[in-house]
């Protein structure tokens, strides 16, 4: 994937593909640290040391998924960061669609496919003073990963359909979707994005169990607070945010 092409006026334009790296989050924080400009692109055909949310591995088969990394440079309060992990994720389930696949979204960052998981998203922000001054998203899709090479509850799009796709096609796609997105927000600010995301959310409106700070929570997932949080109603009918 040497020669990607993609129809964004800045996300990708700098696209730089290795065969094998440790981690693309890795490689893209290094160079955003060191002054990297809004749009760089870093992908890789395989991972060794791919990680999801709480440093959970993420398996990387080579020439197989889409693993890469991205930098963004937003003006967004930090109520408001999370957006980027929701377009991200309302991006890709847009694209499976666009593909086919009847995609859905699982708060916070995952997107699923009859229930079982084809991608993951990665959100780190790096801060001067306190001031945000970079995002990194990384995004893990499976694409034409053989089922004996995904852990259990996950899938891929060949896995579903029974049919290859082109990668690189599959790829700028997703930039197509995310810059679209990220661009509504600078202008129309969170609303969009959260309003079509909660369309794809299957989150909302079932029951959750969810264990956080060492005690588990339980109950109807009703809403999305305006920092992202998802609003669960427990047994007792007491309303608790869960970040």
């Amino acid at each position: 994937m040497q020669k990607i092409i993609p129809n964004t006026k800045y996300l990708g334009k700098n696209i730089q593909w290795f065969g094998e790296v440790s981690s693309t989050m890795d490689i893209v924080k290094a160079q955003a640290v060191s002054g990297a400009v809004e749009g760089l692109v870093i992908g890789a055909d395989k991972q060794t040391a791919g990680r999801g949310r709480f440093n959970r591995k993420w398996e990387s088969p080579s020439n197989t998924g889409l693993y890469f990394s991205f930098v963004l440079r937003p003006r967004l309060s930090s109520k408001e960061m999370f957006v980027v992990t929701f377009l991200s994720s309302l991006a890709v389930c847009e694209v499976c669609r666009e593909l086919g696949v009847n995609a859905s979204i699982k708060w916070p960052n995952d997107v699923l496919i009859e229930g079982k998981k084809v991608c993951g998203i990665l959100t780190q922000a790096e801060f001067k003073r306190m001031d945000l001054d970079f995002l990194v998203v990384g995004v893990g899709l499976n694409v034409n990963t053989l089922e004996k090479d995904i852990p259990a509850g996950g899938c891929s799009l060949l896995s579903v359909t029974g049919k290859e796709f082109d990668r690189e096609e599959v790829l700028v796609k997703l930039l197509d979707r995310i810059e679209f997105w990220y661009e509504r927000v600078k202008v129309e600010g969170v609303a969009p994005v959260v309003n079509s995301w909660k369309g794809m959310c299957v989150t909302l409106n079932s029951h959750v169990t969810i264990a956080d700070s060492n005690k588990i929570i339980e109950g109807l997932a009703i809403d999305i607070a305006d920092d992202g949080g998802l609003l669960v109603k427990q047994n007792n009918n007491e309303i608790i945010k869960i970040l």
